[in-house]
């Protein structure tokens, strides 16, 4: 769980108006904050996967996202890339 600040840049807002179904910024950033476990890429970037419902099937949708420190804490995280795996 997160509970400090998370941006989103204009690359997942655009993903997540073609995939409204299931998607919105609201979407992500809750995914950011309560979702599944993050991956750790190197100590400023995370990935995320996690599941939506698009139709009649389940997708797998991968999350980016940078983190910004602060006294040796996250004080904000930039969720810059999103996209479906196959």
């Amino acid at each position: 769980m997160y509970f400090g600040y998370v941006s989103v840049s204009e690359q997942p807002k655009t993903w997540a108006r073609k995939h409204d179904s299931f998607a919105s910024e609201e979407w992500i950033i809750a995914q950011v904050k309560w979702g599944p476990r993050w991956q750790f890429r190197g100590r400023n970037h995370i990935e995320i996967t996690t599941y939506g419902q698009e139709g009649n099937r389940t997708v797998r949708v991968k999350i980016q996202a940078a983190c910004t420190y602060s006294a040796g804490r996250i004080h904000r995280i930039d969720v810059f890339h999103i996209h479906l795996e196959s």
